[in-house]
């Protein structure tokens, strides 16, 4: 028997845990996770959750520490770099589109794909 899994439901759950990283997180759970994002990029991810899974690495690396945070720099850059689309999102801002909606717990609905990476200035002022 083959156990069938909602994709949506797997990039949602993924979408979710990039919230549970904190200062504390040890750093073989920021490998493992890496691990497990690369091999869902390699999938057919709708652009939009891609781009909202860029949006919250970008925003979560804002509150870990400079050598925990260039773990998620690093693969949103992955995410980027697979998928050329999403460097829309360092140029310009939907202003008509519907507002991102960080706090949903799916990345379908976040509207990521009408927001900038902010995040990155952000970071570069913290000397990543």
């Amino acid at each position: 028997s083959v156990l069938q899994v909602d994709v949506s439901d797997y990039y949602a759950l993924l979408y979710q845990n990039i919230l549970q990283f904190t200062p504390d997180t040890p750093g073989s759970v920021f490998l493992t996770f890496s691990e497990i994002l690369r091999d869902a990029g390699k999938r057919r991810m709708p652009l939009v959750t891609l781009m909202s899974m860029v949006k919250r690495l970008c925003t979560v690396a804002t509150t870990l520490h400079p050598h925990q945070a260039v773990l998620l720099l690093a693969e949103a850059r992955h995410l980027m770099k697979s998928h050329p689309k999403i460097h829309l999102m360092l140029e310009q801002d939907n202003e008509y589109g519907k507002p991102y909606e960080p706090q949903t717990s799916n990345p379908a609905q976040s509207h990521a794909d009408g927001t900038v990476l902010w995040e990155l200035t952000t970071l570069a002022r913290k000397s990543i």
